[in-house]
């Protein structure tokens, strides 16, 4: 996610869900919370529940990039 808008990062991931869930199989959502924020007022956070959640979340952020 970039920058602080919380609300509007999950509704809008939601409604690109809805729209890209469309295939043979159902899709079902997750947790729709960023994994990673880049604020530019604040440091990078990471939300991290295990630390292989980390290690994945920094790959992820680490390939991204």
């Amino acid at each position: 996610m970039l920058g602080a808008d919380l609300a509007g990062y999950t509704e809008g991931y939601g409604r690109y869900f809805d729209e890209h869930a469309r295939a043979k199989e159902p899709k079902t959502i997750l947790d729709p919370a960023p994994r990673v924020v880049l604020d530019p007022h604040s440091v990078l956070l990471r939300r991290k529940q295990t630390a292989k959640d980390a290690a994945v979340v920094a790959e992820i952020y680490d390939h991204t990039i």
